[in-house]
């Protein structure tokens, strides 16, 4: 059976290495986390316009086919 005092202490040193770790993060600055979200959004964008345009064509297909 696990004793409290083992998982008290367990998640404080689970806490102080998540400190630690925390410490040597580098964050990206502001621009740089813009830019990469305005160019997620962009390939976004053309890849939903690109696969409406592949599912319109088959449907068009299978209607044809199936008229």
């Amino acid at each position: 059976m696990i004793k409290f005092n083992d998982i008290k202490g367990r998640t404080t040193d689970f806490l102080k290495d998540v400190e630690v770790e925390m410490t040597k993060i580098t964050w990206p600055f502001l621009n740089d986390t813009l830019k990469s979200t305005l160019a997620v959004g962009f390939i976004s964008a053309v890849l939903v316009i690109f696969l409406f345009g592949v599912d319109s064509l088959f449907s068009m297909i299978v209607k044809y086919v199936l008229a």
